[in-house]
This record gives structure tokens, C-alpha cells and sequence, in this order.
């Protein structure tokens, strides 16, 4: 999984913007979070109705991979913008994961 600080587009009302004309946002394989506005994401797990408040799709890999370490990427607006989602990953109850999160060189160069 990497880990990213990204861009995310700015209000167009918006008094104050960081680089790019952007908001600071943040990413784990792409996908930045958002809340969900119907229902708690527990809720609809617990109610069996999860339509319109998550996804099962989180992604295992980033959608690209590349030298993430390489600072020669890091304001390339290709890759800094993702999308806003609620997503998850269904793992199976008691099972053990392993996790290893790869920081990459986006914006700023940092260690996980």
C-alpha cells in the first residue's frame, strides 16, 4: 500500500490555496476517503445495506507503480490528484494481514 500527500482542488471560493492551487489531501493506493452522507459505514454493514454508502472495491496495489522514492515525480499532475471514494477492504474475521505502507516522494519525501 502507499501512503501519499496529494492534492486535492480547491473551492472555487476557496481564500487560501497551497500548491497547484490546491488543498493538502491524503491517500492510501489512490483513494482518498470521504465520509459517507446517508449512513455510518458500520450502520450499513450491521443493516445489510451498504448500496450508496460503501464499496468492497478498495484497491489490494496502488494503480500504478513507478520509483515512488524518485523526487522527479513528485509535482507530476498526473499522479497527485485522487479521487474521493468510500471504499473498504472485507477482510475475514480473525485472519492475520500484513500491512507494509510505502511512503512515496509526492509534494514532500516521507518514511513510514
Amino acid at each position: 500500500m502507499t501512503v501519499v500527500v496529494n492534492i486535492e482542488p480547491c473551492p472555487k471560493d476557496a481564500t487560501r490555496r497551497g500548491p497547484l492551487e490546491g488543498r493538502l489531501s491524503s491517500c492510501i493506493n489512490n483513494e482518498s476517503f470521504v465520509l459517507p452522507q446517508n449512513a455510518s459505514m458500520l450502520e450499513a454493514f450491521y443493516y445489510g445495506n451498504r448500496s450508496g454508502v460503501y464499496t468492497t472495491d478498495f484497491p489490494d496495489n496502488p494503480p500504478l507503480t513507478f520509483d515512488y522514492t524518485n523526487t522527479n515525480f513528485s509535482f507530476d499532475e498526473s499522479l497527485i490528484y485522487a479521487p474521493k471514494s468510500t471504499k473498504a477492504k472485507k477482510l475475514k474475521f480473525n485472519a492475520t494481514e500484513e500491512i507494509v505502507f510505502q511512503s512515496t516522494a509526492f509534494l514532500a519525501v516521507g518514511s513510514h
